[in-house]
């Protein structure tokens, strides 16, 4: 084997001496080249030595000369212009430092509602605050809002503050070196470049073909003629089964390269070779193994302990989308026709061929002319009186029967807009018929994934009444409401049984927040048995699971995104914030008007039990500014009130299950269905997810779905959900289902 190595050829004009790898340091703050030095370039081949160091940068490294000085209220603070941070973070300590020389801010927080993560960190960097302050940098100057890290280590200047004060630009430089000799050029050789006049020219440039590329691809070219070589760039690679064969094809070679004016450099050629080292691999007798070097670095690698300063992240390798592709391609082909299948128009000729051969036209055929009619068409002897033959083509008065050949066509061709089931139908029905083509309709549009995914939610269940506990606080509800307009929630309690209300204002709602307020209501009330909640971050955590664990009470978190479910404490949700806007109104304060409310609230019978909150809950009624005779004993009578809260429930469950059209769930576990989008993007958004979820179990309204694609196991409300009916199927004539002559029209018009 020989290997030959060109020393460097352009498109045009002759061969020079000029190294193929010249490597060209520019200093961006230099605006010119040393001639001088650009000529020793051009002479021997340029090389990195330890004098050179300087000149090399790193990405995301930080050099220590990169800081500036910035006036921020008068105070003058050195600070890193970070081209990847969108806000300015400046160190506790400079901040304590700017504090001492009394500078001037404005607009100061406490407790920012931002969050930062340093760079390969997963936890957040501690806030301390955040102000605002006249920034000033030469002779710029305007407002801006700093933060203030705990512990930090660097003051950063944003992005957008740095471009604002003219200290950064990002942008593209165009820098242009200037030869007096050209560079030397292949000999009959040019390169064409191919331009579609018929094309719009656009802003943005073609992407810029690279010339190393462009030289591999010319010399191929230039080599084509000659068998047994392989080139890489300016590298040539020649071989042959012995040395006859192998000189035979590198004086070919040679005299190729000579004729097109190619210039090889005599000190990097190696000949009559039996291996090599081409390409990170070697060539030999015994085939191509990589280079035992390479092999030994690699398995030397040191195991990565911590993230590197100077590493930059992979970020094509979280482009990937992982997918769970099917290993059947019979199963791929035909998802792929069904997707991609467009419905075409359909002519009367087809019409004509497919009904001379579909065999129950041809039976209703005999019938109509010879009145002999097959129990396998009594679905066409009923409308004999309307059907007749015309050029071959069967007619139901003025509408066309369709062989079943072509009636998936047809039906798809009417389903174009995507009509829903009656309009299918009256589109169908003006001028075509065959037997149950109304069905057919239907399972069409209940099988159209796009009609599917943007179709209304499926009916509520009916209503399912709690029954009334036994005695007060044994059966609680709690849900935050807020923020009010000061940042402040409240908590509020509702007691099942009496219906009696406990509300806390607080600022801050971590799960221990809403612990310290429950327990100084059990404090005075005593533990209940079960607490029913939302699925607030607050009630999900295991701390406040392990606070009701720790005090024997049941938690029961209702169904995501369906606050009906805790309705007792949502329905007093809107009184209470009926309240709070009439106080807001009426230009009082809102805490006076809350306890008015609750004052009121559990001293007035409940509309449900018929007595006070108070007086189911303390056997007594509670004293208002409203005089009362004290000296009735009214004694509650449990029966009395459940009874007639059994009643009312009742009631209130017809009305809303007639109102709602609620009826019985009709998804059982293994169906596949399409879950709500609960947060949409734009108005355009679909309705449902098209990725398919399996039916894990169905409690009643209250079911679980596994994604098909992630796994993930979801907790949803029937109306959350959409069956998918499956692939769009005729139903079989023969079928037990028969058209009654009740369908059959009074008129043979056509409808």
């Amino acid at each position: 084997m020989s290997q030959l190595t060109i020393e460097k050829f352009d498109c045009e004009g002759e061969p020079s001496r000029v190294p193929t790898k010249r490597k060209i340091e520019t200093d961006n703050n230099k605006k010119d080249i040393d001639n001088k030095r650009f000529k020793q370039q051009n002479k021997k081949e340029y090389r990195y030595t330890h004098k050179d160091t300087d000149n090399i940068h790193y990405v995301f490294r930080i050099d220590e000369d990169s800081e500036l000085e910035c006036d921020i209220g008068g105070v003058k603070v050195n600070m890193l212009v970070d081209s990847g941070c969108k806000c300015n973070l400046i160190t506790s300590k400079t901040w304590h430092e700017m504090k001492s020389n009394n500078v001037n801010i404005c607009n100061q927080n406490d407790k920012p509602d931002k969050l930062f993560y340093g760079y390969g960190s997963d936890k957040p960097l501690k806030l301390i605050g955040s102000f605002e302050a006249r920034i000033k940098i030469a002779d710029r100057s305007e407002y801006a809002t700093f933060f203030v890290i705990n512990d930090g280590t660097r003051d950063l200047l944003g992005k957008q503050t740095a471009i604002n004060m003219g200290v950064l630009k990002i942008g593209l430089d165009i820098n242009q070196m200037e030869t007096k000799e050209p560079f030397p050029k292949i000999k009959d050789v040019q390169v064409h470049i191919l331009i579609d006049d018929k094309v719009q020219p656009v802003s943005q440039p073609h992407r810029r073909i690279p010339i190393p590329l462009e030289e591999k691809k010319t010399l191929e070219r230039i080599l084509l003629g000659c068998e047994g070589t392989v080139n890489f760039i300016d590298d040539i690679l020649v071989y042959g089964e012995n040395k006859e064969i192998h000189e035979q094809r590198l004086k070919a070679v040679m005299k190729t390269l000579e004729e097109n004016g190619i210039v090889l450099r005599k000190d990097k050629c190696l000949f009559n070779k039996t291996e090599i080292q081409f390409l990170g691999h070697e060539f030999s007798e015994n085939g191509v193994k990589p280079l035992q070097k390479y092999v030994n670095s690699i398995q030397g690698f040191r195991p990565p302990m911590n993230i590197g300063k100077d590493n930059i992240a992979d970020c094509l390798s979280r482009l990937c989308k992982l997918e769970n592709m099917s290993a059947n391609k019979i199963e791929n082909y035909i998802h792929q026709v069904v997707e991609e299948a467009k419905p075409t128009a359909i002519s009367l000729r087809d019409i004509i061929e497919c009904s001379a051969e579909d065999p129950k036209i041809i039976m209703v055929k005999e019938g109509v002319y010879s009145n002999k009619w097959d129990d396998n068409v009594k679905a066409f002897k009923l409308f004999e009186n309307e059907l007749c033959f015309y050029e071959g083509i069967l007619l139901r008065g003025t509408r066309i029967v369709i062989p079943n050949k072509l009636r998936r066509k047809v039906l798809m061709a009417a389903h174009e807009g995507h009509p829903g089931i009656v309009l299918m139908k009256a589109r169908l029905r003006t001028k075509v018929w065959w037997p149950r083509y109304d069905k057919d309709a239907e399972n069409l549009v209940k099988s159209c994934k796009g009609c599917t995914l943007v179709s209304a939610p499926y009916p509520p269940n009916p209503l399912k009444r709690r029954e009334l506990p036994n005695e007060p606080w044994v059966d609680i509800a709690i849900d935050l409401m807020g923020p009010l307009p000061n940042g402040e929630h409240l908590l509020v309690i509702v007691d099942y049984f009496s219906r009696y209300q406990e509300i806390k204002i607080t600022r801050q709602i971590t799960s221990a927040d809403i612990i310290r307020m429950l327990t100084e209501i059990f404090s005075r009330l005593g533990n209940p048995a079960t607490i029913t909640a939302d699925n607030g971050k607050q009630f999900c955590s295991a701390e406040f699971k392990q606070f009701c664990t720790a005090r024997n009470i049941v938690l029961f978190n209702i169904i995501p995104y369906w606050p009906q479910q805790n309705g007792e404490v949502e329905r007093q949700n809107r009184d209470i914030l009926k309240r709070l806007k009439i106080s807001q109104a009426e230009k009082g304060h809102w805490r006076e008007g809350l306890e008015e409310f609750l004052v009121m609230y559990n001293s007035t019978p409940h509309s449900v039990t018929g007595k006070s909150p108070a007086e189911l809950f303390f056997k007594r009624q509670f004293r208002d500014k409203i005089p009362m005779i004290a000296d009735i004993n009214r004694q509650l009578e449990n029966p009395d009130v459940r009874d007639r809260d059994q009643q009312k429930k009742q009631l209130g469950k017809e009305y809303t299950d007639k109102k709602r059209r609620a009826k019985e769930c009709e998804i059982q576990p293994g169906d596949k269905v399409y879950l709500k989008n609960i947060n949409k993007d734009n108005k355009l958004s679909l309705n449902y997810d098209p990725t398919p979820h399996t039916v894990e179990k169905n409690t009643g309204g209250d079911i679980e779905v596994r994604n098909d694609q992630t796994g993930q196991v979801l907790r949803r409300n029937i109306v959350h959900l959409k069956k998918v009916e499956g692939q769009w199927r005729i139903l079989d004539n023969n079928k037990d289902e028969e058209i009654s002559l009740e369908d059959k029209p009074s008129t043979s018009t056509g409808e």
